[in-house]
């Protein structure tokens, strides 16, 4: 077998011993028309070249909302309607503060500059309650603070944390 680079986001194999299923995920937060033919081409092609290892493929599509969508959808139907293709939209998961903290955490990517230092104070709050793993913890402070970075381009790294300069 070959190497073949994908541009999925990301491919989850099923337990090593066990002819599963194969997850591949896509987050997708900027338009892009040709989305689907690319992921049914790439996840195709990574089924077929590896389809003795596994029993069956799923996709999961994250997107923050609706609009981010690709509008021509028409020849993917079949695809989309036939339960192996799972669209998340972020906006329409529900409040934030009664989700799993690992999601809720994706969903502070949709919220605007004037919410998000409140969820995100929220959600490091939560943090420090819920998760006990020291190194878990710290995963998930480092995602809240990278979103917040992202999203206050003016702000540094440092001044996000609250650590002085």
């Amino acid at each position: 077998m070959y190497y073949v680079e994908l541009e999925i986001d990301g491919v989850f194999l099923p337990p090593s011993g066990t002819k599963g299923v194969v997850f591949f995920s896509e987050v997708q937060f900027q338009l892009d028309k040709k989305l689907y033919e690319r992921l049914w081409s790439e996840s195709s092609r990574y089924f077929y070249q590896n389809c003795t290892r596994f029993s069956d493929w799923q996709a999961v599509v994250i997107y923050p909302s609706r609009s981010m969508e690709q509008k021509n959808v028409h020849a993917h139907r079949s695809l989309l309607n036939g339960g192996q293709v799972h669209r998340v939209y972020l906006n329409e998961l529900g409040d934030v503060e009664t989700l799993p903290l690992g999601l809720a955490v994706m969903v502070l990517t949709t919220k605007t500059q004037r919410q998000m230092p409140r969820v995100a104070k929220a959600l490091l709050a939560r943090n420090c309650q819920e998760v006990t793993n020291p190194t878990e913890s710290r995963a998930i402070m480092e995602m809240i603070s990278t979103i917040v970075v992202y999203k206050f381009t003016h702000l540094s790294r440092k001044e996000v944390d609250g650590v002085p300069t």
